[in-house]
């Protein structure tokens, strides 16, 4: 039960910090493509935190590369 309280009582950004952690660690062992780790890369540096909620960008394609391929 202490480990749960414990757990409770972390600040949420401490927690979140965790989960990250946790998540990009699993990107090795899945065999992730290269677009998989940039786009988590892309979130690593452009994650922010406004007014208590967390922000990040939605990765789009350039609708040329889509139909095309890249050149």
């Amino acid at each position: 039960m202490s480990q749960y309280a414990t757990t409770l009582s972390q600040p949420i950004d401490k927690k979140i910090q965790t989960l990250w952690k946790i998540e990009n660690e699993s990107l090795e062992e899945l065999g992730w493509s290269r677009e998989d780790k940039s786009v988590i890369d892309l979130w690593d540096r452009e994650c922010v935190k406004v007014k208590g909620h967390f922000e990040i960008p939605i990765p789009r394609k350039d609708k040329y590369d889509v139909l095309f391929g890249k050149l």
